[in-house]
């Protein structure tokens, strides 16, 4: 059947986007299921849930714990709950960095840029759901760069590093009866070119057993030994992100000295995921929470 050339012009061109939205559609569930199984591939193995141990921990029918020192064979379950606890953290600063003003004002321009030039929303989403993958594999490079590094050093020889070192320490938090195993480590030692100091390191508790008031009692174990040693002051570092880790140190006494620290040497990718370092203080220690 014969077309005029203008008509067959615009079948071909309406073809051709149908062809073009369809591969961009597929793309973007590509990349929002990539997405999905970096933010939580845990999902596909679902622990026991922390609310439900932490009712039964209040009700006094919960397993009970005992903070010790750390020993030669603790170390792949410390290193374990240290990794997870790191490993949890890219989702929520994810969050974080799309309600910073830098994320979403450069996907709203790429977007805004993309639509105008090709006149086609799929076009449009497709950059911008290409720049989310990035921004959260971003967030997942900063931690996963810092675990990579920790522990090849520290925490691949955690016995050397902290146990016998005076004025240093490493404990663990084990689960007694069941399989008795690991839920939570902490670490402390002498602040460098800081007399009279000292620096909380590696608080992390088992996924398993959050809710439980473990971290606090990891957190007041290291303050009490920190007095015993004739420290003074007790700092730390955590993430801006990490709202909760914050809240607990600060019902201890600590106070926020300095946040929106860039990343040493990545002032660039702290811009872009809104991840910053934020450093506290407990200065004197006796002004902490001995309860």
């Amino acid at each position: 059947m014969y077309k005029p050339p203008k008509l067959a012009r615009q079948v071909e061109q309406r073809e051709r986007h149908r062809v073009l939205g369809v591969i961009a559609l597929e793309l973007q569930i590509r990349t929002l299921v990539l997405c999905i199984s970096f933010f939580r591939p845990e999902l596909l193995h679902l622990p026991a849930s922390p609310w439900t141990m932490a009712a039964a921990h209040k009700a006094g029918d919960g397993p009970r714990f005992t903070v010790r020192p750390f020993r030669a064979g603790d170390s792949p379950e410390a290193r374990r709950i240290f990794s997870e606890g790191l490993l949890d953290q890219p989702c929520p600063a994810f969050r974080g960095a799309l309600l910073s003003p830098t994320a979403p004002c450069l996907l709203l321009a790429v977007g805004a840029a993309v639509y105008v030039a090709s006149r086609s929303m799929a076009w449009a989403a497709l950059p911008v759901a290409a720049l989310l993958a990035l921004l959260y594999l971003a967030c997942r490079m900063v931690y996963t760069n810092y675990l990579r590094e920790m522990l090849e050093v520290d925490m691949a020889d955690i016995e050397g590093t902290y146990m016998g070192r005076p004025g240093a320490g490493f404990w663990v938090v084990e689960e007694q009866g069941g399989d008795g195993g690991l839920r939570g480590v902490v670490a402390v030692q002498a602040a460098e070119g800081q007399p009279g100091c000292c620096q909380l390191l590696r608080l992390a508790v088992d996924r398993r057993c959050r809710g439980l008031g473990l971290g606090r009692r990891l957190t007041r174990h290291v303050l009490e030994f920190a007095r015993e040693n004739g420290y003074r002051e007790c700092v730390l570092d955590t993430t801006t992100v990490q709202h909760r880790a914050i809240m607990l140190y600060q019902a201890q006494g600590f106070r926020v000295t300095r946040d929106k620290v860039p990343l040493p040497g990545q002032p660039l990718l702290s811009l872009v995921t809104n991840i910053y370092l934020c450093e506290m203080s407990l200065y004197p220690l006796d002004a902490g929470n001995h309860h």
